[in-house]
C-alpha cells in the first residue's frame, strides 16, 4: 500500500464537509445573533410581537409569490386546500408562541430550547 495520496474515506470526506462546517457554524451564529437582535428591539421599542412577525411576513410572501407564480402551474387540489389551510394556521401560531416565549423567557432559553428541538429530531431522523 502507498501512501502517495488521501484515502477515499478519509481525505475526500474532510474536504468536503469542511465548506459545510463553515455554513453550519456561520448559520447558527447569525440564528443566535438574530434571536438577540429581536429581543433587543421588541423588549426596547414595546412593539406587538403579532405586529412585527405580520410585517416580515407579508413582504416575505409577496416575494416568495412573485418568483414562484403559483398561479402558472397546476392548481390546489380540494382535498389538499383545507390541510394547507390549517398547516398555516398552525404555523402562524407557532410563531406567535415563539414570540411570546422570547419575550416571557429571554433569548438564553428559546435559543437552548431551539438547539434542543434541533437534535432531538436529529436522533429522531437517525433511529
Amino acid at each position: 500500500m502507498s501512501s502517495s495520496g488521501p484515502s477515499p474515506a478519509t481525505g475526500t470526506h474532510h474536504t468536503r464537509s469542511t465548506p459545510l462546517q463553515v455554513i453550519h457554524v456561520l448559520g447558527n451564529f447569525m440564528r443566535i445573533w438574530s434571536v438577540y437582535s429581536l429581543y433587543s428591539y421588541l423588549s426596547n421599542s414595546g412593539d406587538s410581537i403579532v405586529g412585527f412577525i405580520f410585517s416580515c411576513l407579508v413582504p416575505t410572501s409577496v416575494i416568495f409569490l412573485v418568483l414562484q407564480k403559483p398561479w402558472k402551474g397546476r392548481p390546489l387540489p380540494n382535498s389538499q386546500v383545507v390541510p394547507t389551510v390549517v398547516n398555516g394556521g398552525i404555523l402562524a401560531f407557532y410563531f406567535v408562541l415563539w414570540g411570546k416565549g422570547l419575550l416571557a423567557c429571554g433569548p438564553l432559553v428559546v435559543c437552548r430550547c431551539c438547539s434542543w428541538s434541533s437534535l432531538c429530531c436529529f436522533i429522531w431522523k437517525e433511529i
